[in-house]
């Protein structure tokens, strides 16, 4: 290789590792991008959130201007929305990777039984499971840190039901308004479709790996 004869392999060995670990990462490297940002996001959304509840309901002993808080709020909410209306359509797109990954390998290992044959090489077994791994690792963190998102925001719905309870003033418009902007909920979705949660992940990978069981057997009987 190269015009090299005794070291030939030592260097096609060498070749393949690094055309392997160039592809890993290149080919990855879009949904981390991705993923890295959406976690980045989804931490200063939550941090807005609670320090917006730290700091007109938590610290106020019902003492709260509702006029401001309603202001407030309305921004805030409106910052949610814009953000799940731009980022939540690749959510799907990472949600259809991670499950056509983790679909791919395991139907190969429960289906092949020369999966560990000499056809697969170490490297290529390596790739696998590196993938998969790879696409669990970044949906997991990706669907955890948005539904602490929308945690952070159950917090706040309740201390401003606690403010209001504690609350000796006679309910104005502004109570009415703060209070039907806080039921209607702000969090993160899947394209406007599911709206994201721990239960979530739960529901994906089972889902995942139920409509996989069932393919793979039709396939078989076929």
């Amino acid at each position: 290789m190269f015009g090299v004869s005794e070291d030939g392999m030592m260097l096609q060995k060498a070749a393949v590792i690094f055309y392997y670990f160039h592809f890993a990462i290149l080919m990855n490297l879009p949904t981390s991008t991705f993923a890295a940002f959406y976690v980045v996001v989804c931490y200063h959304l939550r941090c807005l959130l609670k320090r917006f509840a730290r700091t007109y309901i938590s610290d106020n002993d019902g003492i709260v201007d509702y006029k401001k808080l309603l202001r407030s709020f309305s921004s805030l909410h409106g910052t949610i929305q814009s953000i799940d209306n731009k980022l939540s359509i690749f959510v799907p797109l990472l949600t259809t990777n991670v499950s056509l990954t983790v679909a791919f390998v395991v139907s190969d290992m429960l289906r092949h039984s020369n999966f560990y044959s000499s056809c697969f090489t170490c490297l290529d077994r390596v790739e696998k499971y590196i993938n998969m791994v790879h696409a669990v690792i970044l949906f997991v963190s990706v669907t955890i840190s948005a539904s602490l998102v929308h945690e952070a925001y159950d917090e706040l719905r309740s201390e401003a039901r606690r403010s209001l309870v504690l609350s000796d003033r006679v309910f104005t418009n502004e109570h009415l308004k703060f209070m039907i902007c806080m039921e209607k909920g702000a969090c993160l979705t899947v394209h406007k479709i599911v709206k994201i949660r721990r239960s979530f992940i739960v529901a994906t990978f089972g889902c995942v790996v139920t409509y996989m069981l069932i393919l793979d057997n039709m396939l078989v009987i076929a």
